[in-house]
């Protein structure tokens, strides 16, 4: 049975009924558990001021706070700009400017664009991982196949609060 087969349903399963914060934090909890990764989170992308703030942030397994960070030197701005991007390694040494990446003692870094229904950016899924990340394609598979439903969340979110 591959990884798909055995993750896949677990994770469906957990969505069965979720929204919002519930939705957002289950998916993530979920992702975190299977990426492997130290960190996840999805963060919406504010273009006009060039922040991000998370909407949902996994640390070492747990929900933690959401914070706002400037995209400004570093690779989520690279993922704003509509790429997706996969360092397996040496990320701090790529971005030396992050001081949160340095903080935190990142070695790699996933990041994949989210978008609307018009196609534009409006956040980013991440994962930040302290050793070398050698899963890259199956987490980067991972998360493109539920990009699609955390964008139409969040744009479900934005037309309820409208």
């Amino acid at each position: 049975m591959s990884d798909y087969e055995h993750i896949l349903p677990e994770i469906i399963n957990s969505l069965k009924s979720a929204s919002g914060d519930e939705f957002f934090n289950t998916l993530m909890s979920q992702l975190h558990k299977h990426s492997g990764a130290d960190y996840t989170m999805i963060a919406r992308i504010n273009q006009k001021n060039h922040m991000s703030k998370t909407i949902c942030l996994v640390a070492k397994g747990k929900i933690a706070k959401n914070f706002e960070y400037s995209l400004e030197n570093t690779p989520c701005a690279e993922v704003n700009n509509n790429e997706v991007c996969v360092y397996q390694q040496g990320i701090c040494r790529l971005y030396p400017h992050d001081q949160l990446l340095s903080d935190m003692h990142i070695e790699g870094y996933i990041g994949i664009p989210l978008h609307d229904s018009h196609g534009k950016v409006i956040g980013i899924i991440v994962a930040l991982h302290e050793n070398k990340i050698e899963n890259s394609s199956f987490i980067v598979t991972l998360f493109e196949l539920f990009s699609g439903r955390i964008s139409a969340e969040i744009e479900r979110e934005d037309r309820e609060k409208e």
